[in-house]
């Protein structure tokens, strides 16, 4: 019971720091406005700013160059891909608006423009209760990790609400209908995420409105840095690839206590079986080691606890390792030179501080030190049910691209675990 309760109370504590109250919206100019090019410009402009700011803020080098004509890219980016599309977020104060370019879409301004007014304090509320129906009452999962000071309490009543009528709000939210006869023939889906839209857990959504949840629909990425519209790398796995897994690290913390995750091990060793290279679990597996191999890897799998912090993302966050922890800020300073594929099976590993110019954490930081994509979790959940889904996407991934493999794996454990708590919990960062 005391473990419990602990564990919700920190699920909670999580979501009421993700959620915050956005003081950023004061400062974001008019964004969506009523004609769609000036809407796209006024975006363009200041995410150009706001990524600037961003890039300064972690101090470190601009990846791609400034956007000249972000319509242009957009459809370049879709265009040699059959059945891609490309959607992305905007917001201002008070509005929500989203632009779509299809891969049919005959010239750069062919695209869908939606503004939905009030938009945003709609999404930020049900973003924050979908967080707590699905993630809260699942907080006692055997790979949570569980702050040390926290004070022992009666736990709290259950979120009230709905899942089935807060995805349904946040479907028609997200993939308003005006886009719904574009994304039929949509198969790979392209996302540029504003605010908490990352950390929502898209595959659990309804983007047609006829029952079908996302991955039976198509697969998805999440462009962390909008500038790989303009270069999209794609990565494919390949014999002889150099691979790199961790498991089940010998992690110690004097901050939280960290349970022991066979699971993870068992996940791991499957990887290493699957695609060969170097494993380390254990006391093997530490920070040190990870910063030396790194750089040199094609595939990079490590199956440990992870912790969001989306007040200090860049050295709250981190990855508990053997001999100590791996944050954002560590990360970002590494050359991955063989732009790999990174899969972190960790819990929270794909949450961090939401912003207007995307989420920083785990994410950003992989991809800021050359990761062509990056798979991770938005909350913690079984042990098993992570060591299945896992195991078939590694499967899936010798024959398919990373958004597709995923998509087939979430599908597979979607059947046999029925809980979306359980199958949905993974997402896709980086390119197509």
């Amino acid at each position: 019971m005391i473990l419990r309760t602990l564990a919700v109370l920190w699920s909670l504590c999580a979501a009421a720091l993700l959620f915050a109250p956005d003081t950023a919206a004061a400062q974001t100019p008019r964004i969506c406005l009523d004609d769609s090019k000036q809407a796209l410009a006024q975006f363009a402009q200041f995410h150009e700013l706001a990524t600037r700011n961003l890039y300064h803020t972690r101090s470190v080098a601009r990846l791609r160059q400034p956007f000249v004509d972000l319509a242009s890219d957009a459809a370049a980016y879709v265009g040699p891909r059959e059945h891609a599309g490309l959607l992305i977020f905007a917001w201002d104060e008070r509005d929500l608006c989203l632009f779509f370019w299809a891969q049919q879409s005959r010239t750069p301004d062919d695209y869908v423009y939606v503004r939905r007014s009030g938009g945003r304090a709609e999404l930020l509320a049900q973003a924050r209760l979908l967080d707590e129906i699905v993630r809260a009452p699942k907080a006692v999962a055997n790979r949570l990790p569980r702050k040390r000071s926290m004070t022992v309490l009666e736990a709290p009543a259950p979120p009230t609400g709905d899942v089935a009528a807060v995805t349904a709000i946040l479907s028609r939210l997200l993939f308003p209908p005006e886009l719904r006869r574009e994304l039929a023939s949509v198969k790979e889906l392209s996302i540029v995420p504003v605010g908490p839209i990352a950390t929502i857990p898209l595959f659990m959504l309804e983007p047609l409105d006829d029952a079908r949840t996302s991955p039976e629909l198509f697969s998805i990425n999440i462009l962390t840095l909008m500038e790989d519209i303009q270069a999209p790398m794609r990565w494919q796995h390949a014999a002889g690839d150099t691979v790199l897994v961790i498991g089940n690290p010998a992690a110690r913390d004097a901050e939280w206590d960290l349970p022991d995750l066979p699971g993870a091990e068992a996940e791991a060793r499957f990887a290493h079986r699957l695609f060969g290279g170097t494993m380390l679990a254990g006391r093997e597996a530490t920070s040190e080691r990870f910063e030396a191999l790194a750089p040199e890897a094609d595939l990079i799998v490590i199956a440990a606890h992870g912790v969001a912090d989306s007040v200090e993302p860049l050295d709250g966050s981190f990855l508990a390792l053997a001999g100590g922890r791996l944050t954002p800020r560590q990360i970002q300073s590494l050359e991955l030179a063989k732009h790999p594929l990174v899969i972190l099976s960790a819990c929270q590993s794909g949450l961090g501080q939401a912003l207007d110019a995307g989420v920083i954490g785990l994410a950003r930081a992989f991809q800021i030190a050359g990761a062509t994509d990056t798979v991770m979790s938005l909350w913690s959940i079984d042990d098993e049910a992570t060591r299945f889904l896992m195991e078939r996407f590694y499967r899936q991934l010798v024959t398919h691209p990373p958004a597709e493999a995923l998509r087939r794996a979430t599908l597979a454990t979607k059947e046999h675990y029925p809980d979306p708590a359980q199958w949905a919990a993974f997402a896709l960062f980086g390119g197509p």
